[in-house]
């Protein structure tokens, strides 16, 4: 929360209580998780509009260096669930790819479709955005190409890639179980898309959102930075996982005529977000706020 003056921080908190303690009085229910995170979105989010983006309310926190830097020229990378690509997909790259998905959000034959993909090459994992389809909900939460691919060659174990993943970027919040592709984009979409910093509200409730570097008086540039959730668990210091910023909601008039690579990284295997990690986050937050 450092990155903004106090002030400001503690009127987006207590209208945030506001708004929750109204929920709750009008609900006649206790407090939950979920309620909090409804709260802190419509605040951050506003008014969702059928087929449109949702608007950014700045007003109380700005939006973080935004559009800077240039990101035009690179590509960037972002985690997504598998079962998401065949809603993602347009038409003809759904039926070409053949991503079939179980109710429960596994793939129905994983070995066939690692092989497939496999085969096809990286040159062949590309799909176009179908129309009215947003990439992200509400944001896009991404790294470089360069970082992404440096993650892949330290993975030591191919089934592990998805839990080495998370972990080094920071999603504590996929579960075991939980299969995930990686998705590389043009730096000229996320440019015309928009895009910032993100702080601690475009975060909601998620356990694992880092200000700023765990670096003591590290200094503070346009890439914000996610937590290394194994070197937390383990006591490492420093935990710095990888640079991330967020844009805005990526639809197919962002791309224009460019497509979206993808990589499949496989079943999430261990839950990277224990509770020694997020509690070790929390402490460490607080003895340098102090």
């Amino acid at each position: 929360m450092g990155l903004h003056d106090p002030a400001a921080t503690l009127d987006y908190a207590r209208a945030t209580y506001e708004l929750y303690l109204s929920r709750k009085a009008a609900k006649g229910k206790g407090p939950s998780v979920r309620d909090l995170e409804d709260c802190l979105c419509d605040l951050r989010y506003r008014k969702e509009e059928p087929g449109r983006r949702r608007k950014i309310n700045d007003d109380i926190i700005p939006l973080s260096n935004p559009d800077t830097p240039d990101l035009t020229g690179q590509r960037l990378a972002t985690v997504v669930e598998l079962k998401l690509l065949p809603m993602l997909m347009d038409r003809v790259d759904k039926d070409h790819f053949k991503i079939d998905i179980s109710p429960g959000g596994q793939p129905k034959n994983p070995a066939r479709l690692a092989r497939r993909l496999n085969d096809l090459g990286s040159s062949g994992r590309r799909f176009r955005l179908a129309r009215g389809k947003f990439l992200g909900r509400k944001l896009v939460w991404f790294t470089t190409e360069a970082e992404a691919d440096r993650l892949t060659g330290s993975c030591t174990d191919a089934t592990e890639m998805a839990t080495h993943f998370c972990s080094g970027l920071g999603l504590g919040h996929h579960l075991p179980g939980t299969w995930l592709a990686l998705l590389r984009i043009p730096g000229s979409a996320i440019q015309r898309a928009g895009h910032y910093r993100p702080v601690f509200c475009d975060a909601g409730v998620h356990r694992w959102f880092m200000a700023r570097s765990s670096v003591p008086n590290g200094i503070n540039g346009p890439w914000g930075q996610t937590a290394a959730l194994k070197s937390l668990a383990d006591g490492t210091t420093p935990y710095d996982g990888c640079p991330e910023r967020v844009s805005r909601e990526m639809t197919r008039s962002h791309l224009r005529n460019a497509t979206i690579g993808f990589d499949l990284l496989g079943r999430v295997e261990l839950n990277s977000g224990s509770n020694s990690a997020s509690t070790r986050l929390c402490e460490d937050v607080w003895t340098r706020r102090r």
